[in-house]
């Protein structure tokens, strides 16, 4: 929100840099993302699925196989009930 304050304020001016550059300042070439800095994100975003998702999918297994555990012991349990009855 004060960034674009700032933007509008030097709109249209020659703006030096620290390193003594002279630079046109526009609000148009300030705004967004550039397609390297896009790239490096979506890189990082890939490094982590690719660390984390074997995780989660291992995770996964592990609770279906005890929810499968888990049905057949109250299956089981079940028959019993029944043929006592």
């Amino acid at each position: 929100m004060g960034h674009h304050f700032l933007f509008k304020k030097l709109k249209g001016k020659d703006v030096k840099t620290k390193h003594g550059f002279t630079r046109h300042f526009d609000i148009k070439n300030q705004i967004g993302f550039t397609l390297v800095e896009l790239l490096v994100v979506i890189a990082i975003l890939a490094l982590l699925a690719g660390v984390v998702g074997p995780q989660v999918m291992k995770r996964l297994g592990e609770s279906k196989s005890k929810t499968a555990r888990i049905q057949m012991e109250d299956l089981s349990a079940a028959l019993d009930m029944y043929a006592w009855t």
